[in-house]
């Protein structure tokens, strides 16, 4: 018999027919008698007996058999109730003991963020149960010290957050987070697949490379020449493929694509300014425009994103990007972090590949294998 689960329905049905205090001792019974000879019964004695008993029935018809006999002796409803606490109260002690080690000893491990917190929740309401209930508060804290390293930031974040967060609110912002985290494992996988694609593709033509690189030895034009002739197929085998995810660069003065692709709004540039790269070479401006990049909160806005076709990736200027949506950026040796400048809380989590940065894919994580020569 579970008594918590048994005591919170019994006590819900009586005190829905306001019969509760029959058990509980505060309906007094009155006097059986109403004069000193004891030879006139009190009417209001005999209405109180009456119901009295009916709860003792209801009582015992409520228990299996192996728990009548516990009751079957009671001679009132509040007799009843005490025998049933009387031999249940040290065990449901023990269970609210049991439950709240399981509460602080459950560390998420790979359970998704919904089963995790359906689980902990579940453990909460047992304890609710035993009368032992356990505050939103103090459910986040066994929560958020148990999700894990890949949850570490929103833990720092949600610590040093004004408001507090009810459990509903954590977690929709868990479930947001686990989300970005497998966006981000989905273009680790697409990279490193698109990897070993390349390497396998380009294994058959080993030989023929090597040779014609012999060749070339005695002849530094003609080998200049090839040179040239392949970055320029390279090019344009990247210009007819999906636009590569977008590139956060501490170094970039203006966010910058090769294509109109990801420009919500855009005009032709007609100004006299360049695009000038490390090297020193310089790269026409066709185009300037708008972009902008989701979170699962909001929209970060790309303001006045050039255009320059003869480039092969897309950049996001970091200054450029915390100065127009009033945020910071946070760069770990595994991944980064773009937060709320006034909260802390991150909105986006990108990746670190080949010490690279980028950013999430929203609808095609599709990274071709000339791409990847380009930027490694």
């Amino acid at each position: 018999m579970n008594f918590p689960v048994w005591r919170r329905q019994i006590h819900a049905t009586l005190v829905g027919f306001n019969l509760f205090g029959y058990v509980d001792g505060t309906t007094k019974e009155p006097a059986k008698f109403t004069d000193p000879a004891q030879t006139s019964i009190n009417p209001a004695h005999l209405a109180w007996y009456h119901q009295d008993q009916v709860i003792v029935s209801a009582l015992l018809g409520s228990c299996t058999d192996t728990i009548q006999p516990l009751i079957s002796s009671a001679t009132t409803s509040h007799d009843a109730w005490q025998h049933f606490v009387a031999n249940y109260v040290s065990a449901s002690r023990g269970r609210i003991i049991s439950l709240k080690a399981k509460l602080t000893r459950n560390p998420r491990g790979s359970r998704s963020i919904t089963t995790y917190l359906n689980d902990m929740r579940a453990i909460a309401d047992d304890l609710a149960l035993a009368q032992c209930p356990v505050p939103d508060e103090g459910l986040i804290v066994y929560v958020l010290t148990q999700l894990g390293e890949d949850y570490s930031s929103i833990t720092s974040a949600i610590r040093v957050h004004e408001k507090p967060l009810s459990f509903g609110e954590l977690a929709d912002v868990l479930t947001d987070h686990e989300r970005q985290l497998t966006d981000t494992d989905a273009l680790h996988q697409s990279f490193f697949t698109t990897n070993v694609t390349q390497r396998t593709s380009s294994l058959p033509r080993r030989n023929h490379q090597s040779n014609t690189n012999r060749r070339a030895r005695n002849n530094n034009n003609h080998y200049g020449s090839n040179r040239q002739q392949g970055e320029h197929n390279r090019s344009a085998n990247s210009m007819t493929r999906a636009s590569p995810p977008w590139t956060f660069d501490s170094g970039a003065s203006h966010h910058v694509t090769p294509s109109l692709a990801p420009l919500q709004t855009f005009a032709e540039y007609s100004g006299s300014d360049e695009i000038r790269l490390g090297d020193g070479n310089s790269l026409q401006i066709s185009h300037i425009g708008q972009s902008v990049i989701p979170t699962p909160s909001n929209v970060l806005i790309l303001d006045n994103v050039l255009r320059v076709p003869q480039l092969h990736t897309n950049l996001v200027s970091i200054s450029q990007l915390c100065k127009t949506n009033h945020v910071s950026v946070e760069f770990f040796d595994s991944h980064f972090l773009v937060k709320e400048l006034r909260t802390g809380i991150p909105l986006l989590r990108g990746v670190n590949i080949n010490g690279v940065y980028f950013g999430p894919v929203a609808s095609h994580p599709t990274v071709h294998a000339t791409q990847l020569a380009c930027l490694s």
